[in-house]
């Protein structure tokens, strides 16, 4: 039961020592964005505040896993792993979730002018949501902003706010790369398939159910799901086990049969041998490599 229930842990980089850091010459006033807070909530099943106005800053919503509904300055949609959602601020933005949630939450401000106009160029149009491609950097950037929330000195705040600078350099990179920024609204069966997958994603998740609860063929499952999320159902599926490993891997000492079980495999030597083709090392070179 130990492992249904919510952990949380935040941190405001502006109490204490932190308190008037942006006004000593330090390592992070090189950057132009500031940041105030961080949070990271495992298994959350509900927002304690379903709707949130910050009326100088600017907040990232970005999930590992599950989903949530959200409403945000005119724009309505769906939140799943690896997307982010960028409120401005002054702008309601208001929460629902729809499964249980793996979710980080910063909140920061711009500290320089190039700071306001990097955000003022990602949102242009209204556009707040945003599907981010490149998924292993993301969670690296967000991971390695984690063990700063637990020291309070000059580095890891500066070390906080290099990720964060890192994250929305990112999301102006893959914004740069689109010809229109503005994600298209998925199929209503998409979504669903999708919320499927994630629920049965550390289990015996089988596409072929899934088609047939769908009410379409396996094909046209796989061609509907990569035209509304640019990947693969098997692909999204092996992206959520991949990640879940990742971080049992750095974090807990299970053995490689413990971690395949608890990602949906059904042994380690399956399991070791699409974690080194996808992410090209070893578990336990990945694991030497990047647990702090």
């Amino acid at each position: 039961m130990q492992k249904n229930r919510e952990r949380c842990t935040f941190f405001h980089y502006t109490s204490g020592s932190f308190g008037t850091m942006e006004k000593k010459e330090g390592l992070s006033m090189h950057y132009p964005v500031s940041i105030r807070s961080y949070g990271y909530s495992i298994n959350k099943r509900r927002f304690v505040q379903p709707q949130a106005v910050l009326e100088e800053d600017w907040t990232l919503l970005i999930l590992e896993e599950g989903s949530f509904r959200y409403s945000l300055g005119g724009q309505e949609g769906e939140a799943g792993p690896g997307e982010v959602l960028l409120g401005p601020p002054g702008v309601a933005l208001a929460r629902e979730a729809l499964t249980a949630m793996n979710i980080h939450y910063l909140v920061f401000r711009p500290s320089r002018p190039e700071g306001q106009t990097l955000l003022e160029r990602i949102t242009r149009g209204g556009t707040y949501r945003f599907p981010v491609a490149d998924r292993s950097r993301l969670l690296s950037s967000l991971r390695l902003i984690k063990p700063c929330s637990d020291r309070r000195e000059e580095a890891a705040l500066a070390a906080a706010t290099h990720y964060l600078y890192d994250l929305l350099l990112l999301i102006m990179h893959e914004i740069s790369e689109e010809s229109d920024p503005s994600p298209a609204i998925p199929d209503p069966r998409m979504l669903t398939a999708r919320r499927w997958l994630e629920a049965n994603a550390f289990g015996e998740a089988r596409l072929v159910e899934l088609a047939h609860d769908l009410g379409i063929s396996q094909v046209t499952l796989t061609r509907q799901f990569k035209a509304a999320f640019g990947t693969g159902p098997k692909e999204y599926l092996t992206a959520l086990r991949l990640e879940k490993a990742k971080a049992l891997l750095t974090d807990t000492d299970f053995t490689l049969e413990h971690v395949a079980s608890l990602c949906g495999y059904d042994n380690g030597y399956y399991f070791s041998r699409i974690f080194e083709k996808t992410v090209k090392l070893r578990p336990s070179v990945y694991r030497r490599i990047y647990r702090f």
